[in-house]
């Protein structure tokens, strides 16, 4: 099992500041979130990038809505070039209150869209150039300086079967955010491993979450975890994964064995035990997300240690 560790805090700098705090106490692979409106995660991993030697760097994800393919490509060849072989490209759709609501942006057809954006993004990032004729996006065009394509892997963040089904088909990776772990076996192996067997290909990793909240007292750790997950229990798309789960959610809260099954608290010792429970199914790679009780840069890299510990 592979640990990685999303790094995510509330200014960019001190995001950049705990990826090379990070580095130093030797974990491996980190991603940075988006928030929607709130800094970008390519821009912030280019400064990272050049700062850092060995650490692995991963966008997770980067919203692909409002951003063009060819112009979300083009930031990749920077980190590819500062970073190479260093560097995963998460990307997702989102939902219809952000890309609608906020962005202004219509979210149709949102499988069709990523098929088409995965396949430009593949061309450019893979090939080097891109001719493409589809719904969304008519590109075609080429690097105007001599460029090595990069060649970095494309994830794709995925919620339900047809996602699950195009990841599959054409990413190099599932990530399944906010998914119990037991939906995560249940629903997104069996369609990511059916859908690449169709397709001819390997089957794809697949890349689970668990939530850490460093704190001993399990009352203090559910209103952390109400809090965090509160939005998510309002949104249609997750109300129905949920529900698929066998999680149905009531008056917006939390149900007992929810909580159990994606959030893990306690002291360090207990929090990595859980862990290492959790990295006993049948996944790629879990990654490890914190939310923090009190200082979010001291407590992420407390967590920070014990994924250290559990890699060596």
């Amino acid at each position: 099992m592979k640990f990685s560790l999303n790094v995510f805090q509330p200014t960019a700098r001190m995001t950049f500041d705990a990826i090379i705090e990070c580095e130093k106490i030797g974990v491996k692979d980190v991603w940075v979130p988006t928030l929607p409106l709130g800094f970008d995660p390519t821009t912030l991993l280019g400064a990272v990038a050049a700062a850092t030697k060995t650490i692995q760097l991963g966008t997770g994800i980067a919203i692909v809505y409002p951003k063009h393919p060819l112009a979300l490509a083009t930031e990749a060849f920077v980190l590819g070039e500062l970073a190479p072989g260093r560097i995963r490209l998460g990307v997702g759709s989102s939902h219809p209150f952000i890309i609608s609501g906020m962005y202004g942006i219509d979210f149709a057809k949102p499988v069709k869209y990523m098929r088409e954006y995965l396949t430009v993004l593949r061309q450019m990032l893979w090939e080097g150039q891109v001719n493409f004729e589809g719904e969304f996006f008519q590109v075609h065009g080429a690097p105007m300086l001599p460029t090595i394509p990069p060649q970095i892997p494309l994830l794709l963040a995925a919620l339900r079967k047809p996602m699950f089904k195009l990841g599959g088909e054409l990413s190099d990776g599932i990530m399944t955010g906010w998914s119990p772990l037991s939906y995560v076996l249940s629903a997104a192996k069996p369609a990511l491993r059916d859908s690449a067997a169709s397709a001819n290909r390997p089957t794809p990793p697949l890349i689970g979450s668990l939530s850490i909240i460093p704190h001993p007292d399990r009352d203090a750790a559910k209103n952390v975890a109400q809090q965090t997950l509160g939005p998510y229990l309002q949104a249609p798309s997750y109300l129905d994964m949920f529900a698929k789960a066998g999680y149905e959610i009531e008056n917006g809260v939390i149900p007992e064995q929810m909580f159990d099954e994606m959030f893990v608290y306690g002291t360090t010792a207990q929090i990595a035990e859980r862990i290492q429970q959790a990295a006993e199914i049948d996944i790629d790679e879990l990654m490890l997300r914190v939310e923090p009780v009190e200082n979010p840069f001291t407590d992420t890299l407390a967590v920070a240690a014990i994924i250290a510990q559990l890699n060596e």
